[in-house]
């Protein structure tokens, strides 16, 4: 009976986060050539973290097409 209570919840949290990435990537708003800099000669740090699960499924995957 719990579990019942809290699935609309998690399918109203999937429906804002589809709208927020609607929002923020729709083809007539972003532009993926568009650098976040002030000068383009200017250098972009990039922080990237992965968990060791995400890498274990990216070696699989390469695994798969060898």
């Amino acid at each position: 009976m719990a579990l019942s209570g809290n699935c609309p919840m998690a399918a109203d949290n999937i429906e804002d986060a589809n709208r927020l990435l609607k929002a923020l990537f729709d083809n007539q708003r972003y532009n993926p050539l568009i650098r976040p800099v002030n000068e383009n000669s200017q250098t972009l740090t990039v922080f990237l973290s992965l968990r060791l699960s995400q890498v274990l499924d990216v070696v699989s995957v390469i695994g798969n097409f060898n």
